[in-house]
């Protein structure tokens, strides 16, 4: 234990060492081994705030072993994540197992991670993404929401677990070519798992900044072991769901099969090929799943507490869908009509901020930044909340206000899918079926709170993916079921 706490110790001296020979960015002085994290655990976004107004738009700070830069500003994340260099993802332990070393799409980087980005984004462009294939898939997951809350009318629900099954359902479909009633036991219990997914993947604990601490103490080990074999039991799931696509063989048009095809017509010099490709194809429908499912379903659960809590918005929401769509579903085509609406769907996402910090970057080599030294493997945070709260780009920066983006100006400020080389891949995705799903639901129904005496705070719960409470709203159907307009 003694030579343990000696080489603990040496660490947290080499990296002091280390800082003082860089011209790093200013920031806050930490403790030995610790870093700055016992001072902002508590409370992040507060005490970055704190840091930025001390030390301007880039400021440095220790967080256990690791050297992270804070980037404040939406000019310099801009500059920075345009920048090949800055396009690395941290390293940490427990990432590095999940990913089978440097596999998939979300934690990776390097060549693998570019074929793995590149192939991804032109086969969901293929499928139709914009387009109607995408869409109808989408829609019948809709249709089967809208029919099945129709019946709770008037009564108090929490929204949040039907969302998360209509939007797993929709990716289902797209990934594996099979989608299930939404009162199947089985999709239940897969949404559930992939709401685990997302919160046990989150970077931002002690554990990931401080590794060695699993050593000393066994707790920590025994946690790390336990969110191992969870993510092993899901990867193991989604290889045998690609075997059974192998097997089969037949001309299913989903991602699995579309992937195989691609990997049987590579060479060995291919991350595609033989086992890599493998495992790189049940990580990237890990990572497909853990982005884009919980996040556009936090989404809509935020929204539709918005609407409840802002009721001449949802008024206003309500006449425009009413005006420009009389009758029928809406479609994607539809968003040029919907001008309040969309802006009052961006401006949920501002406001919100669901990832504060994004996903982190890494230096992939020596580097300087505005004038600043940064090291290999430096991390690199972009502080999408300040940016998203800053007086400067918006008139009221801590309100929900949709007139934010009726300003032509303002819409490009707003970057909750980050932005540079690493913007996320579902981000098209991700906005189609948000339009479709609200503007689906605001046709049909008015949400309400309970207790307008007492309404749901905003409070938010500490997560990856940053999640309002246990709300429950009130759901009156204000309106017919549609007849379906023709594609």
């Amino acid at each position: 234990m003694f030579l343990i706490w000696t080489a603990f110790f040496a660490l947290a001296i080499f990296i002091f060492l280390k800082r003082k020979r860089f011209n790093y960015p200013p920031g806050p002085t930490g403790i030995p081994v610790f870093g700055s994290l016992p001072f902002v655990s508590k409370n992040l976004l507060a005490k970055f705030d704190e840091y930025a107004d001390a030390y301007g738009d880039i400021f440095s700070i220790q967080l256990g072993a690791f050297d992270v830069i804070v980037l404040n500003s939406l000019e310099a994340i801009r500059e920075a994540f345009k920048e090949d260099v800055f396009s690395g993802r941290p390293q940490f332990h427990f990432q590095t197992i999940r990913n089978e070393g440097n596999h998939g799409i979300l934690f990776a980087d390097g060549t693998g991670w570019r074929e793995m980005r590149r192939f991804t984004l032109r086969t969901l462009r293929d499928f139709g993404l914009g387009r109607t294939s995408l869409e109808n898939i989408v829609k019948d997951e809709i249709s089967q929401l809208i029919e099945g809350l129709t019946k709770n009318d008037g009564e108090e629900l929490l929204l949040h677990n039907r969302f998360s099954i209509s939007v797993v359902n929709a990716l289902w479909m797209i990934t594996a070519g099979k989608r299930y009633d939404i009162d199947d036991p089985l999709i239940k219990e897969r949404t559930r798992v992939i709401a685990q997914l997302v919160q046990s993947s989150s970077f931002a604990n002690a554990r990931n900044f401080l590794p060695s601490l699993r050593i000393l103490w066994p707790p920590l080990q025994r946690d790390l072991d336990h969110r191992i074999e969870f993510h092993e039991n899901v990867k193991n799931d989604f290889l045998k769901m690609i075997i059974q696509h192998k097997e089969t063989n037949d001309d299913t048009h989903d991602f699995i099969n579309t992937f195989l095809k691609h990997a049987a017509e590579q060479g060995e010099d291919s991350h595609f090929y033989g086992e890599e490709g493998l495992i790189q194809l049940k990580l990237v429908l890990l990572d497909l799943f853990v982005a884009g499912a919980e996040t556009t379903s936090t989404t809509m659960t935020w929204f539709f507490l918005l609407m409840a809590l802002y009721p001449d918005i949802q008024k206003k929401i309500h006449q425009e869908i009413d005006t420009h769509i009389p009758d029928g579903m809406p479609s994607i085509g539809d968003r040029q009509k919907l001008v309040f609406t969309e802006a009052a769907i961006q401006d949920s996402m501002r406001f919100i901020t669901l990832l504060p910090f994004s996903l982190p970057h890494r230096a992939m080599e020596n580097t300087t930044f505005r004038g600043y030294d940064i090291p290999k493997d430096t991390i690199i945070l972009a502080n999408l909340n300040r940016v998203h709260r800053d007086p400067k780009l918006w008139e009221r920066p801590n309100e929900f206000y949709p007139e934010h983006f009726l300003d032509s100006k303002r819409k490009d400020s707003s970057i909750p899918f980050s932005t540079g080389k690493r913007v996320c891949l579902g981000e098209s995705l991700a906005r189609m079926q948000l339009f479709l799903f609200i503007t689906s639901l605001m046709q049909i129904f008015e949400f309400s709170v309970p207790d307008p005496s007492n309404p749901p705070n905003l409070d938010t719960i500490p997560a990856l993916v940053r999640g309002p409470g246990q709300h429950m709203l009130r759901l009156r159907v204000r309106k017919s079921l549609y007849q379906k307009r023709p594609n």
